[in-house]
């Protein structure tokens, strides 16, 4: 029995006709030979690419060619789709169906969508097929793809003995591809009855999510939640012997299981957990249910972990919290953050430290002065804003107001003038009038962030902000991000050319996979940098002349 999903690409495949971008949201898209899928964002260069669920739309040139039928002569991209492929009916393929294209990688998010104002196509001939035949997905691996390239859909093999899904609830279309992936693997289920398929993660943390997998998925045979991964042995087991659906979910724990094992992706650098768990209930997050209350672990086994890792070679590392700053506080033997990153900077071979969350209420003088003194931690700190107003800020239960991170932002800097900061930003949430927005641009305009994952707000059912009054209409949600993305990009290029001509330490990360005889690293500051090199620099920290700046990255070349 194989204890992970296996997936392979089937026969069923498909050929892209077109692609089509647009620089500027409410323009007409124009074809173009070749484009470049940025993971969790889209196409490289499309106004409507994005940290969301609708990065790339595709459209099958079938349905289009049906269109053409009807005496409408229209070009590629004319619906506001970014791939035409022939030999698909998207809409009869369940969301979650993944896509493959060379490198690329694409997930299925959402299928149609709901026109809130009619496309020059329909006020031209009086319908649009995009809403009922488009669909719209997320970029899951980067690569190059080109007219004339194969793509081909991804589907768990009706041959494996295991599925196992490591589910996310902090949107509800999260929740929505599990269940459309359920169903996909239904039709495998009856062909090979033994597959065993399991759930685990956070959704299962949710009562009402777990209720319908057992009415609507009966087919499952294994269901567990956040607090019991160390048992998946167990658990397995345990489903094997059943002959109904096996559930074991905690509601809470306060159990942390050391020296479990972990894969890592990169050799040279590695999360490292020092926490689970939130206290901080922001109003629309979900997250504190799901994850249970704060729980730090001892920073005995946090360092034993680091220096076992620096002894297996590596150089980077990342604490990783839902809410670092308030790491410590419920330890037998309290000890602050600051504490914790000092002692960590004593473990030798240890090159870089990162961190993340940073919550702004929890951010101390004490964290500012080690970040200050440090000649390890990276100069780099995501500071979630959130919202610009402080109406906003209080209806999300943020505990801060706009002038106390802005006054924060004022502390950082004195410290650390060349700090880079970044941040998340929530658009539309419930209540948000135009003044309550333009309360986020300026402050947007007054730090002037390196980056900003900008987000529309996403109901999510369980939370306060979803039973709130005054949700904003999405064509005023959508027209306020669009404004709040150009800003954030306009001004992050600017930011980051103030390293050009500089020399700087890069960690090279992998071999660039659009330049041949290049390399991909970053800085500090957490800035990307292509430069030639080969694969003898992967893993080692270098210098590296800032040539170029290219918007959210450089061109340089390696100093010898």
């Amino acid at each position: 029995m194989t204890a992970v999903r296996k997936e392979e690409e089937t026969k069923e495949m498909g050929k892209i006709i077109g692609i089509c971008i647009s620089e500027k949201r409410g323009t007409a898209k124009h074809e173009v030979e070749t484009a470049k899928l940025v993971e969790d964002w889209g196409i490289e260069g499309d106004a409507h690419a994005g940290h969301w669920h609708r990065q790339v739309s595709l459209l099958s040139y079938e349905k289009i060619e049906a269109f053409r039928a009807k005496g409408a002569d229209i070009p590629l991209g004319a619906f506001g789709e970014n791939l035409i492929v022939e030999g698909y009916d998207f809409r009869n393929l369940p969301v979650g169906t993944r896509f493959s294209c060379g490198d690329a990688l694409l997930e299925m998010t959402q299928i149609g969508k709901e026109c809130h104002s009619h496309c020059a196509i329909y006020h031209r001939v009086g319908e649009c097929i995009m809403p009922r035949e488009g669909v719209f997905a997320e970029v899951i691996k980067e690569g190059i793809i080109r007219p004339g390239d194969v793509m081909r859909v991804e589907a768990p093999d009706e041959k494996a003995d295991f599925v196992i899904y490591n589910t996310c609830t902090v949107r509800e279309n999260a929740n929505n591809k599990v269940y459309g992936r359920l169903g996909y693997l239904h039709g495998f289920k009856k062909k090979n009855p033994y597959m065993m398929i399991g759930l685990c993660g956070c959704m299962m943390q949710e009562p009402t999510a777990v209720e319908k997998i057992q009415t609507s998925y009966r087919f499952v045979d294994l269901v567990f939640g956040t607090h019991n991964i160390y048992k998946f042995a167990e658990l397995i087991v345990t489903a094997l012997e059943s002959d109904s659906m096996t559930i074991d979910i905690w509601k809470d724990t306060d159990k942390i299981v050391e020296d479990l094992p972990v894969e890592r992706k990169y050799s040279f650098k590695s999360g490292v957990n020092i926490m689970f768990g939130c206290n901080n209930f922001c109003s629309y997050c979900i997250v504190p249910y799901v994850r249970g209350r704060e729980r730090s672990r001892e920073p005995e086994d946090i360092i034993k972990e680091i220096e076992g890792l620096v002894a297996d070679g590596v150089v980077e590392v990342m604490l990783l919290g839902q809410n670092v700053n308030s790491y410590g506080k419920n330890l037998e033997q309290p000890i602050t953050f600051a504490e914790l990153l000092r002692r960590v900077e004593k473990i030798e071979g240890l090159e870089r430290i990162r961190f993340m969350t940073s919550h702004p209420k929890d951010l101390s003088d004490e964290l500012i002065e080690t970040m200050k003194n440090s000649k390890k931690i990276c100069s780099h700190l995501h500071l979630p804003l959130q919202s610009g107003s402080s109406e906003i800020l209080k209806r999300m239960n943020r505990k801060y107001s706009k002038e106390q991170y802005l006054a924060l932002v004022e502390k950082l800097r004195a410290a650390m003038p060349d700090i880079s900061l970044t941040t998340d930003i929530i658009v539309g949430f419930p209540g948000e009038t135009e003044e309550d927005f333009e309360e986020t641009m300026d402050v947007v305009r007054k730090v002037r962030y390196d980056s900003a994952f900008t987000f529309i707000y996403s109901k999510r059912t369980g939370t306060p902000a979803a039973a709130m009054p005054n949700q904003v209409p999405e064509d005023v949600v959508k027209n306020r991000f669009d404004r709040l993305l150009k800003e954030v990009q306009d001004i992050a290029a600017e930011v980051v050319k103030r390293h050009e001509g500089t020399v700087q330490k890069v960690l090279v990360e992998e071999i660039d996979t659009h330049e041949a005889g290049f390399v991909t690293g970053r800085l500090s500051n957490n800035t990307v940098v292509h430069f030639a090199g080969d694969a003898s620099l992967i893993g080692k920290i270098v210098d590296v002349s800032l040539d170029e700046a290219k918007g959210f990255y450089y061109m340089g070349s390696l100093v010898k």
